[in-house]
């Protein structure tokens, strides 16, 4: 039986490997790919800025262990930037604002990207001439609201390629707090923000 066009098509987008003694290349710039290692499957991917890999699912597999990261382009994005998109929040809690963190020569800039149709319970932002290739990390702010994701958040983060992370800032009218996430389309993974400290993703 030939294999259906559809199903060619995925495995070149996106192909299997196994996880093997001798290790696998890295993941081409710009593509993803799927990788069974001994502890489950994982998916890999890699823009300019950000080179991710990270398991979607867990299970015992005859193969070599394969280990999770995220590495941005430009070593650790600093605690700084992510402090003052929670300071402009907080100058602004009565709304939902956004932005993004983008590498930049040889650091990260944060960008402001929110439009006019601001309210507390929502923000709609034209980020179309925010580059997927430069993507490190995508941010909004939920108001005085928790910090938490949406379904409508995960529309809109799953419309980009990916992979980058997407944070939320909530309680902007007290002490902020950070709801984190992996996006790597069609996969939302849920991250500490702890632990982007501990691997050195945050500094």
């Amino acid at each position: 039986m030939n294999a259906h066009p559809l199903d060619l098509a995925a495995a070149v987008a996106a192909p299997l490997r196994a996880s093997l003694h001798a290790g696998n290349p890295d993941v081409v710039t710009g593509r993803k790919d799927y990788v069974a290692a001994a502890d489950g499957l994982y998916v890999r991917a890699r823009t300019p800025a950000l080179n991710v890999t990270t398991r979607i699912a867990t299970a015992t597999l005859p193969y070599a262990g394969l280990s999770e990261c995220i590495v941005p382009a430009n070593g650790p994005v600093s605690t700084a930037l992510l402090r003052e998109f929670a300071d402009m929040a907080v100058a602004d809690k009565e709304r939902e604002i956004a932005a993004v963190i983008v590498a930049h020569d040889t650091g990260y800039r944060l960008i402001r990207v929110d439009g006019d149709d601001r309210s507390a319970g929502h923000v709609t932002y034209d980020d179309s001439g925010v580059d997927d290739d430069a993507l490190v990390i995508d941010l909004h702010s939920h108001g005085r609201l928790p910090a938490y994701f949406s379904g409508q958040d995960d529309r809109s983060d799953l419309s980009r390629r990916g992979p980058y992370l997407a944070m939320v800032v909530g309680q902007c009218d007290r002490t902020p707090t950070f709801a984190c996430r992996l996006v790597l389309p069609p996969h939302l993974v849920e991250l500490d923000l702890l632990d982007l400290y501990k691997t050195g993703v945050l500094l």
